[in-house]
């Protein structure tokens, strides 16, 4: 270290940094779907949690802005669609086909087969002022 920057200590207090927290929460049954799901959000600079199905999950990981689930993991464990948006975070929902009617609030839902950005853009606008996209490029 050069003898200009010895002794020199700079402490912020924790309070004084307010980053959002970018953790999402990757629900998929299929190995590879979901790592692929989570190499494409990590790409984009968020932070993962995989889980092979939602009770492993929790529905919601402590701290997690957002969840991606697919579809496949609400049959697999028979969870009602209600309970995903139970905690009040947005959830962008997976689905083969999307079906008319209103979705649940706090819900978005991306057809498969995932094309483009449609994954990043949907978690992205998912978050509160659609601030979510943590990397600038």
């Amino acid at each position: 270290m050069p003898a200009r920057f010895r002794g020199l200590l700079l402490t912020l207090p924790a309070h004084s940094i307010s980053l959002p927290d970018t953790t999402v929460v990757v629900v998929a049954p299929d190995e590879a779907f979901r790592r692929s799901l989570g190499f494409v959000l990590e790409a984009e600079g968020y932070r993962i949690r995989l889980f092979d199905h939602l009770p492993a999950a929790g529905v919601w990981v402590d701290g997690a802005c957002c969840a991606v689930v697919d579809e496949k993991a609400l049959e697999v464990d028979g969870v009602p669609l209600a309970r995903l948006t139970e905690g009040g975070r947005p959830v962008v929902l997976l689905v083969d086909r999307i079906k008319n009617g209103p979705a649940a609030a706090g819900l978005s839902l991306v057809e498969k087969p995932l094309l483009g950005r449609t994954l990043v853009d949907a978690v992205s606008a998912s978050l509160p002022g659609h601030a979510g996209r943590p990397r600038t490029t």
